[in-house]
């Protein structure tokens, strides 16, 4: 027998019979792996121990995560337990797969193998009280780099816009976890940016944000996008910025197609609200203002109009939400610059009062 076609059905025996192991092992003593993304402030500690501390932070995420998928009805109190009690010892083993200095934190992304043995073994012997479901379906979210993006998008944090979306999806009454959800939205980044150089320096970001809807299979349930350019003097600034504004936009999108799925009755009808803003200091803080309200703010679904005075603009803008969550939300919005002072909420009113920061 020719010695290549006897290694070649050796091959193919030791394949089927690896492929018979993986297939006829229960769920359980399949590998989980875990991605986790942390992120430590480095106020007052040195490089490497904020490094420690986001590596030992992530592996504990990990952990519970692993926890959560290996059963999702884990109440706080045992996955508590799980973390507080050498939570270590359930790594088999892990990879980093980017970590980095961003301003002022250290950034780290790993990927970990989780002993669902071991930790299956520990969770039976926990006392479980089972956590009942609201009815809406829980959400996962994952943020993925498009390749074609410019440089820029290694250095921004992604869990930003993560942030974002959970913040708009929160806001809505949805459930947003960490571990597998009911539904999983794998959302892409993709940032282009370029310079001008004449006179002063100014960069330009244009972000594109898509979100694909899955269910547990992965099948796809639908798609969203949204894109915004800004523009500025401070490139990373202005990046984060965009990305941030970009994802709410696109969330909203979500829940809005979530509530008509799920028959959410939540939301008010829409009615017309006036949001009026006084003490601006230079035009730069209508403007930003202007951009929040139009492109970023989950409750307003359009600026109907807009009225100059002496001390300040009134916003006209249809919201499905009631004015004191309405002025909750704008408030909540990132300012850079200046701050927000709430002066009154009334029917179909609020006022701001716009306070410069003093460096």
């Amino acid at each position: 027998m020719n010695l290549i076609c006897l290694r070649s059905k050796v091959n193919n025996i030791s394949y089927l019979f690896l492929l018979f192991l993986v297939l006829t092992l229960p769920n359980s003593a399949l590998p989980v792996i875990v991605s986790v993304e942390r992120i430590e402030p480095l106020s007052g500690k040195t490089i490497t121990s904020a490094r420690t501390i986001a590596l030992s932070n992530a592996l504990k995420t990990a952990v519970e995560n692993a926890a959560k998928e290996i059963n999702p009805t884990l109440d706080a109190k045992s996955l508590g337990k799980l973390i507080n009690e050498n939570p270590i010892s359930y790594i088999k083993s892990y990879r980093i797969l980017d970590e980095n200095r961003i301003g002022d934190d250290y950034r780290i992304t790993l990927e970990a193998n989780v002993d669902s043995e071991m930790l299956k073994d520990k969770i039976k012997g926990l006392k479980v009280n089972n956590v009942k479901s609201s009815g809406k379906p829980s959400i996962s979210i994952v943020v993925l780099k498009i390749p074609e993006s410019d440089p820029i998008i290694k250095t921004l944090p992604l869990s930003e816009i993560k942030s974002e979306i959970t913040r708009v999806l929160q806001g809505g009454g949805y459930k947003v976890q960490e571990y597998m959800g009911d539904i999983r939205l794998e959302t892409y980044v993709s940032v282009k940016t370029s310079e001008s150089k004449v006179g002063r320096s100014m960069y330009y970001a244009l972000v594109n944000v898509l979100i694909k809807v899955k269910d547990k299979n992965e099948k796809v349930l639908n798609e969203v996008s949204d894109s915004l350019y800004l523009n500025g003097t401070d490139l990373t600034q202005l990046s984060l910025e965009a990305i941030k504004q970009a994802g709410a936009k696109a969330a909203d999108k979500v829940k809005l197609e979530f509530d008509k799925k799920w028959n959410i009755g939540q939301r008010v009808k829409s009615k017309i609200i006036i949001i009026t803003f006084v003490g601006f200091s230079n035009y730069k803080q209508y403007e930003l203002l202007d951009t929040l309200l139009a492109n970023s703010t989950p409750g307003i679904d359009n600026i109907t109009k807009r009225i100059f005075r002496n001390d300040g603009v009134s916003f006209l803008v249809l919201s499905s939400i009631n004015e004191e969550d309405l002025a909750k939300t704008v408030d909540s919005q990132n300012t850079p610059g200046f701050s927000l002072r709430l002066n009154t909420v009334s029917s179909d009113r609020i006022e701001f009062s716009v306070v410069e920061e003093v460096e």
